[in-house]
């Protein structure tokens, strides 16, 4: 009788177990090739909205949202207008807070645009712990998340929150970004098919050699921009850089502009160094124009 009862209970158990592999929610952050990835059908973002300036020509909001783990701050510049307007969210470079990127936002805002700019983790107000490099090798041999994929996360949501924006015209989102930030936006415009094109600054990919290490070239490949710009086509991407840039050298911007597909711009400055400088001013508002056709 006991060993009946035994069976049967092993029996019941691996029916459930099996019930438990077949619908049980498996969490893969990165496809096939290697590559990052997140679903598009993300769920409704939840975030708070808090007037911090209005003007003739603008109203100012802080923005606060959840992503995985971290509380997101960041800033919302609307146009006083009353028709609809395209959007854009901008990142900005390591280390850069929102507050630094106002030069930027202002220019987007002078252009019509409502703009999102984010503080990423780790940078001012979003305060995060911040893992180090081998942590983060780690993880990515764990099959988790890594620090480049949770930041990659931030920006879709960032995306998903301009959407959500009763004022903007959201079939005209646009994700741009400055150095590392250019890095994220590329990435996360390959994922996320909806956003409409992108503006990256003074970024590229990563031109590095291989290892003798399977595993770390694979983590190294899975946060490469230049595995992903390829991605963004049909929608358009320019890359505005400098001759004089010391920190992301144009060569490196080139190995990533010619791994990207048509339509495509590379526009090639004189006088900047890293970074925008009051002389990308008529390119971006070109740009920008040419970018929500």
């Amino acid at each position: 009788m006991k060993t009946k009862r035994l069976i049967l209970m092993v029996i019941i158990f691996l029916i459930l177990f099996l019930v438990y592999i077949k619908f049980a929610r498996v969490v893969n952050y990165y496809d096939k090739n290697g590559l990052i990835y997140y679903p598009e059908n993300r769920p409704k973002l939840q975030f708070t909205r808090d007037v911090v300036e209005v003007n003739e020509n603008y109203t100012k909001e802080k923005i606060i949202f959840e992503s995985k783990g971290a509380k997101i701050y960041g800033y919302l510049f609307l146009p006083n207008k009353k028709e609809k307007s395209p959007g854009i969210i901008f990142l900005p470079a390591a280390q850069a807070t929102k507050e630094g990127a106002s030069t930027e936002s202002k220019v987007f805002l002078k252009n019509g645009f409502v703009v999102l700019t984010i503080d990423q983790r780790g940078v001012g107000e979003t305060d995060t712990k911040i893992p180090t490099s081998e942590e983060d090798f780690n993880n990515f041999k764990d099959k988790k998340e890594t620090l480049q994929g949770l930041m990659v996360y931030d920006a879709l949501r960032s995306f998903d929150l301009l959407s959500q924006i009763l004022e903007i015209d959201n079939k005209k989102i646009i994700m741009s970004g400055s150095s590392m930030g250019g890095r994220t936006a590329i990435i996360a415009t390959a994922i996320e098919k909806n956003i409409h094109s992108a503006l990256i600054i003074s970024s590229s990919g990563y031109n590095v050699k291989q290892e003798n290490d399977k595993e770390l070239n694979n983590y190294i490949y899975s946060l490469n921009p230049n595995n992903y710009i390829s991605l963004i086509q049909p929608r358009k991407i320019i890359m505005i850089h400098s001759q004089n840039d010391k920190v992301i050298p144009l060569e490196d911007a080139k190995i990533t502009y010619n791994l990207a597909k048509d339509p495509k711009d590379l526009i090639i400055l004189n006088e900047c160094n890293h970074g925008y400088c009051d002389e990308m001013i008529l390119y971006v508002n070109k740009s920008l124009n040419e970018l929500i056709l």
